[in-house]
């Protein structure tokens, strides 16, 4: 049986609190560790980052602080969500950035309660596919949601498929199907772990609140993968 462990939240009151901006999940299947080991997750050579990145500076007419472009090596401030996963162990961690209603300058309301939202047995799932491919299927709440009784934004949804290829940029060749909002990166840790190299990175395909509900909600998609470009797709004819 798969067990889910909360390494930590993002609540004050949190006994084993790390962070208040960041919610971290961490699970392994099955879990042979100690609590202090999942919550001192660390990066090791290999792992695979997705990166959520809302792009715009404003939305909803609301203001706020996103204005997030693609960073390969973003920490979770830099980022809406992100997932780590290491593909050897297939141990994952999610890292949650706090949501904030800014106006003018000023932080009106700022929701941490990541807990309440992310449920870590079901919004995150990982399928292997053979010794070097697996399949990550994930969906994450805003945090706005524990605050206003389920009256928020729909979900990110989002599943990525991974294969390793040496030749393919991170070494993995990629395809996704995902909500059209908000951006998506996914890196790749290099061999010598000094940083991040990119795999791929997929713009958000609308860029105001309205459609941004709409692809939330499921009816603007994006699918794509890291496959170069056919080098003739028409066949024509070099004169």
């Amino acid at each position: 049986m798969n067990t889910a462990v909360l390494a930590s939240v993002d609540v004050e009151s949190s006994p084993r609190e790390m962070h208040r901006d960041v919610a971290h999940f961490t699970r392994a299947s099955p879990i042979t560790v100690a609590i202090p080991a999942i919550a001192a997750f660390v990066e090791p050579a290999g792992v695979v980052r997705i990166d959520f990145f809302i792009m715009n500076c404003t939305l909803l007419g609301i203001g706020g602080s996103d204005c997030r472009d693609f960073n390969k090596d973003a920490t979770y401030g830099q980022s809406r969500v992100q997932l780590y996963l290491d593909p050897e162990t297939h141990i994952w961690e999610v890292k949650y950035n706090s949501t904030k209603f800014v106006l003018g300058g000023k932080t009106l309301k700022e929701m941490k309660d990541s807990a309440k939202v992310f449920n870590p047995d079901k919004d995150v799932t990982i399928l292997s596919t053979g010794p070097d491919g697996f399949i990550i299927t994930m969906k994450f709440t805003n945090n706005a949601c524990a605050y206003f009784n389920g009256v928020c934004p729909p979900p990110i949804d989002a599943t990525v498929s991974f294969d390793r290829d040496p030749s393919s940029p991170g070494g993995w060749r990629v395809s996704f199907n995902r909500d059209g909002f908000p951006s998506m990166g996914v890196y790749s840790r290099k061999a010598d772990d000094s940083g991040f190299d990119v795999v791929k990175e997929d713009p958000q395909k609308v860029h105001n609140g309205v459609a941004a509900m709409l692809a939330l909600a499921g009816k603007i998609r994006s699918s794509g993968s890291n496959a170069p470009p056919p080098a003739n797709p028409r066949n024509c004819q070099v004169q």
